[in-house]
């Protein structure tokens, strides 16, 4: 009933679910033709049709059933994991002179016991007793937050200020750990789920530890670096992944090429072999 209202397909669980019921609002529904678009995205991309040899189905009415999709006017779907309605734990004002941190705790001087019951009555009392120790709790879960967020500011200031991501410092939970002389679970616990408020933009505290490549550098800083070189090189000799070493060594990144490797997978672009046949069919 709710995806039948305005826009259509309105609280579908993911984008597939989105697009297979507005195919069927349209009379385009046909569930293997559907699943085979669902579960061969990558092979569809790459023009690889070979997974149609193990069905009942023509290459012609597939890919005739693929531009039924495409040239569908659907009405947009977006997929967002940016957090809606997010309290933050503090908020930060930044700027070139420092930074200034504001914990967003002053609900627990707020907190009160009901004025209405005696005070000498023994549920009272009881009630008090851990009234009290729940608002010490509380404060010192602030205390804790504030030593965390302050750590994470200083060793991020320069990003920050910026908004450049490539300036974060390598920064990771142990290094806070011993830092604020608290142990590594306890950092885990703070930066898990907790979000901060800095000039108008909400950040996640995890999304501001960085994990180093050397004490120097950052993983993200060699990962923009490494898109970088390849986006500049020749389509047709692309670069291997010991011509990016060789590169990043005159950057002054000291780094193996099984590192470039690895990084080059997690940016999800293919090797030089790969990158060389994509680049010949694009010409």
């Amino acid at each position: 009933i709710i995806q039948n209202l305005s826009p259509i397909g309105c609280a579908s669980k993911d984008t597939f679910d989105f697009i297979s019921f507005q195919l069927q609002k349209k009379g385009l529904w046909d569930s293997c033709l559907f699943n085979l678009f669902r579960n061969h995205l990558n092979d569809i991309a790459n023009q690889n049709f070979t997974f149609l040899d193990n069905h009942d189905i023509s290459n012609e009415s597939f890919t005739n059933y693929l531009t039924y999709i495409k040239e569908q006017d659907f009405f947009p779907y977006l997929e967002s994991n940016t957090p809606q309605n997010v309290i933050p734990e503090a908020y930060i004002t930044i700027n070139n002179n420092g930074f200034k941190i504001k914990m967003n705790d002053d609900y627990i001087n707020a907190l009160s016991l009901d004025e209405s019951v005696p005070i000498h009555d023994e549920i009272y009392k009881q009630n008090e007793n851990k009234f009290n120790h729940l608002k010490t709790m509380l404060s010192k879960r602030s205390e804790t937050l504030y030593k965390i967020i302050h750590m994470i500011i200083t060793f991020q200031y320069e990003g920050l200020l910026s908004n450049n991501q490539l300036k974060y410092r390598p920064l990771t939970q142990n290094m806070i750990a011993e830092g604020v002389n608290l142990h590594p679970s306890t950092i885990s616990r703070g930066v898990q789920s907790c979000y901060i408020h800095i000039n108008n933009n909400l950040y996640s505290l995890s999304d501001l530890l960085v994990r180093p490549h050397n004490s120097n550098i950052s993983t993200n800083y060699v990962k923009h670096m490494i898109k970088h070189i390849i986006k500049n090189e020749p389509f047709k000799q692309p670069f291997s992944d010991e011509t990016l070493v060789s590169y990043l060594k005159e950057q002054d990144i000291s780094i193996s090429r099984r590192t470039v490797a690895k990084y080059r997978n997690e940016l999800q672009i293919k090797n030089c072999n790969q990158r060389k046949k994509l680049y010949k069919e694009k010409n």
